[in-house]
């Protein structure tokens, strides 16, 4: 693990609005959540590491694939303020199904579903601000009884 890359996000948690971070590369993912119940215990190294039990999570979650940024710009769940978010948890989604904009040097891009599924977890807060790369969604496969 990065211990420099690690450091950059702490101090980016902790230093602005956002309630949690996860980044994704080459097959490893770390994931900071503020104010979560994992405790801080010392490292070898004399430095705080977070340890917490893995957290329970539904078979529809064990097989969600990700929708990730491939921009850097303003998360939006709707379509303008005041309106209804594009989708919620637990919706159905078909391929090509609009989830959300990014918007990027003044250009709304829209964020599609790559693939028919269930939403079972929206990962960014609207307004928030997304690098390239950042997961967006989780969409799990439609279960033969949701067909």
């Amino acid at each position: 693990m990065n211990q420099q890359l690690l450091d950059q996000l702490i101090r980016l948690l902790e230093s602005s609005s956002l309630s949690e971070i996860e980044h994704q590369c080459e097959g490893e993912r770390i994931r900071l959540v503020k104010g979560s119940r994992a405790e801080a215990l010392p490292s070898a190294a004399g430095r705080p590491a977070a340890t917490a039990a893995a957290p329970e999570i539904s078979n529809a979650q064990a097989a969600a694939h990700a929708i990730s940024s491939s921009l850097v710009g303003l998360f939006y769940a709707a379509s303008a303020p005041g309106e209804a978010p594009f989708v919620q948890v637990g919706d159905e989604v078909r391929e090509g199904q609009p989830l959300g904009i990014i918007e990027a040097m003044k250009m709304l891009n829209l964020i599609e579903a790559d693939r028919d599924g269930r939403i079972v977890r929206i990962c960014v807060e609207d307004g928030i601000a997304v690098e390239a790369g950042t997961v967006l969604f989780e969409i799990a496969p439609l279960g033969e009884s949701d067909v």
